[in-house]
């Protein structure tokens, strides 16, 4: 058991487990019961000095004690700390962590000034110093144990006067109990009261008990506390932030939203709590969250929160166009990704394939390009082809016939997406010798008319040679190449390309049908 020292009347006494009675400006007695590893009678009430309370064998601060926190038996966890009789990660109330305990190094003659400096018997702790006497600003108290010096503005067992303990969760400020909020929580006014009469008041009318810059300024007495006590209503709020430091301490989180008609004073994360961003009671409009203490729009997946180029607008906040629906917004951005004079506010962009934001927010791509898969690749438009970054019509383009790279052969080029004869080749009759000419082709079919001189052709035999299954129409052009009895025309200006089936047909055994005179037919595949 620790000896405790206490100046009473004048003079000094040691308690050192039996009882003394020492005479001073009136009488009185301290009695300590030993424990029964004493071998002495523990039926007798346990008498503790000051600020502690009896647990059990002994006296101890339960606004301090780590195995007593708030009340005998209630321990906290291990890395947490006791603090005006709750444990939590960190001390409060102007205490010092030592050990496990939360002391106040300007009055614990056991940590006067620092951790483990102790007083001197006779002396008290008074101001961080070991004195006979208390300090100035530092209050005389007297109790079962003798006098002891107290700060009654931060003192939580004497908070504004000898005895005014604390509630739990609350802490001695400025003489006065008000509720005490972990590291990283703000002390808040609630944004809803109760008048007398019972109803609620408007809460966009209620003050929020913060600054311009976002601080709270609620005073003790206007956050319903008083006489260094909580009133009825801190009560409750006290009560709340228990369970708001179990969590902190278990390392959960929790939004300090206010509900309607909830009055006191409550502790709020101001870097994300939706009813307090930045400030209390700055509620977070619906579709947005705070994060680092600024009311930000609310993406759904699949989409990322940008911030335009241009200064956000006072008003909203919000984007025009700011995407709810799965789709990009349109984040006012041109080619060049600057964007727009008069683009606001932050907006939700699909990165993937939004060709203002491609791939990040605010990289555009060029005309002529769209967003795909996070890249700006080029776009060409119907018909035309991507082949190494030039859009390509692949249905004519010799180079790149049918697709990309296919070039045609010699002689060829390319119609309908297929490499073929070009219109005036010419050639003869395997047989005959007989000219004739191309007047057009695609890949399915070609129209061949005999020259001025006209002759005999064996029409399947010459459709096989060109790449083709078989002839398909033929008939007589009355001496107009690449025409139908139209005079003058020729390969380079065809005339209606027509099958009358009058041509004169003769079978030549395996080489096939035979039409002669001035002919024209018709090749397919």
């Amino acid at each position: 058991m620790r000896s405790s020292t206490r100046l009473f009347g004048g003079a000094i006494f040691l308690a050192v487990g039996v009882t003394i009675v020492v005479a001073g400006c009136g009488s009185s007695s301290t009695s300590v019961t030993p424990s029964n590893d004493a071998g002495v009678d523990t039926s007798k009430p346990l008498k503790c000095a000051g600020k502690t309370v009896a647990c059990g064998p002994a006296c101890v601060d339960t606004q301090t004690d780590f195995d007593n926190c708030g009340k005998c038996g209630q321990a906290c966890q291990s890395g947490q700390v006791c603090s005006g009789g709750s444990c939590g990660l960190s001390c409060g109330g102007g205490t010092t962590r030592c050990g496990t305990s939360c002391v106040d190094e300007s009055s614990d003659p056991h940590n006067c000034g620092n951790c483990g400096t102790e007083c001197l018997l006779g002396q008290v702790c008074s101001g961080g110093e070991c004195a006979t006497t208390c300090a100035e600003g530092y209050d005389s108290c007297n109790g079962d144990g003798g006098t002891y010096c107290i700060n009654p503005r931060t003192d939580d067992a004497n908070c504004g006067g000898c005895g005014s303990v604390c509630p739990a969760g609350t802490h001695c400020t400025a003489a006065q109990c008000v509720l005490a909020c972990q590291a990283g929580l703000t002390l808040c006014k609630p944004s809803v009261v109760a008048p007398p009469d019972g109803g609620a008041r408007d809460a966009s009318s209620a003050d929020t008990g913060s600054s311009e810059a976002g601080a709270p300024d609620a005073t003790p007495s206007e956050a319903g506390l008083h006489d260094g006590g909580l009133t009825e209503a801190g009560k409750v709020e006290a009560g709340r932030a228990d369970a708001a430091k179990a969590d902190a301490g278990s390392g959960g989180k929790k939004d300090a939203t206010v509900d309607s008609g909830v009055l006191g004073p409550f502790c709020a994360d101001l870097s994300q709590d939706n009813a307090n961003c930045g400030g209390c009671g700055n509620v977070c409009p619906s579709g947005t969250s705070c994060a680092g203490g600024q009311c930000v729009l609310s993406c759904q997946a699949g989409l990322t929160l940008c911030t335009p180029h241009a200064a956000t607008a006072p008003d909203s906040g919000v984007a025009d166009g700011g995407a709810q629906d799965g789709a990009s917004a349109d984040s006012g951005l041109h080619d060049s990704g600057q964007a727009d004079t008069g683009s606001l506010g932050t907006f939700c962009a699909d990165l993937e394939q939004d060709d203002k934001n491609c791939g990040g927010c605010g990289h555009a791509c060029v005309t002529g390009h769209k967003c795909v898969a996070g890249e700006c690749k080029l776009s060409c438009q119907a018909g035309l082809a991507d082949c190494g970054g030039t859009c390509i019509d692949i249905s004519d383009d010799s180079a790149n016939c049918g697709g990309c790279g296919k070039a045609c052969a010699p002689g060829k080029i390319c119609g309908a997406s297929g490499c073929v004869l070009a219109a005036c080749t010419s050639g003869v009759d395997p047989e005959t010798g007989a000219e004739w000419i191309v007047c057009s082709a695609t890949p399915t079919t070609m129209w061949i008319s005999a020259s001025t001189a006209c002759g005999d052709y064996h029409a399947d035999q010459i459709c096989a040679g060109l790449g083709y299954t078989s002839y398909a129409q033929q008939g007589s052009n009355f001496g107009s190449v690449c025409g139908y009895d139209q005079g003058t025309t020729s390969c380079l200006d065809p005339g209606v390309e027509y099958f009358d089936s009058s041509a004169a047909v003769s079978y030549d055994g395996a080489n096939g049908i035979v039409f002669s005179g001035c002919v024209q037919w018709s090749c397919k595949n």
